[in-house]
């Protein structure tokens, strides 16, 4: 069924909101920004180009919504403070695959989120967004080392070595989009090494 044919019979909000965004990745991984814009999204979309603004408010609005979908691709938060070393250990396992879940760190997912980074440098309003869900990760990142640090009897500085792995990891992200490679264990285990290099073996090292 068409995305026209979808418009006829009336999609429930979410939906048809989730078509349009999901419209608008695919607009936005095939021209960038300077293919991309309300009416090629609605053409990608079977959508009529008011009905983006309904929803969105317009091409902020439909850019923030996507900045979004790239943020919420990774699979959940640590929700519970570990107290024991074994589950700090665990949590930064899932720290690491979480930031590395094929849902999250594609090729498509940078395409995207290179163009809002580009359009947020210009934009106050986002780019405070995108700095505060940078430092919720660094955040809970900090936390977790700071527990195996303090049982480990390390002497690093949780916050700095929280901060160099997402520094890291842009770049791994980056390198990884160049190389053409299928797979991305080289990026991943490097990742894993920084980590190491302060506060020792933890990858898997609970099981």
């Amino acid at each position: 069924m068409t995305g026209a044919e979808d418009t006829k019979r009336r999609l429930p909000v979410p939906e048809r909101r989730e078509r349009i965004i999901a419209s608008a990745r695919a607009a936005l991984v095939k021209g960038g920004l300077r293919g991309f814009g309300l009416a090629v999204v609605a053409k990608e979309a079977g959508v009529a180009i008011g009905l983006i603004g309904h929803h969105f408010g317009g091409i902020d609005g439909l850019i923030k919504a996507l900045l979004h979908s790239v943020v919420a691709a990774k699979k959940g938060t640590q929700t519970e403070v570990p107290e024991t070393l074994e589950t700090a250990l665990v949590a930064l396992c899932n720290i690491v695959d979480r930031n590395f879940h094929p849902s999250y760190y594609s090729r498509d997912n940078l395409l995207v989120w290179l163009p809002i980074f580009e359009l947020a440098i210009q934009d106050v309003e986002m780019r405070t967004g995108v700095m505060q869900r940078d430092e919720e990760d660094v955040r809970e990142m900090e936390s977790v080392l700071g527990i195996i640090c303090t049982l480990r009897g390390k002497t690093a500085l949780p916050a700095e070595v929280a901060k160099l792995f997402f520094a890291l990891l842009d770049g791994l992200w980056l390198r990884w989009c160049y190389s053409g490679r299928p797979d991305y264990a080289e990026e991943k285990t490097l990742a894993i090494g920084l980590l190491e290099d302060h506060i020792g073996p933890f990858y898997n090292a609970h099981s």
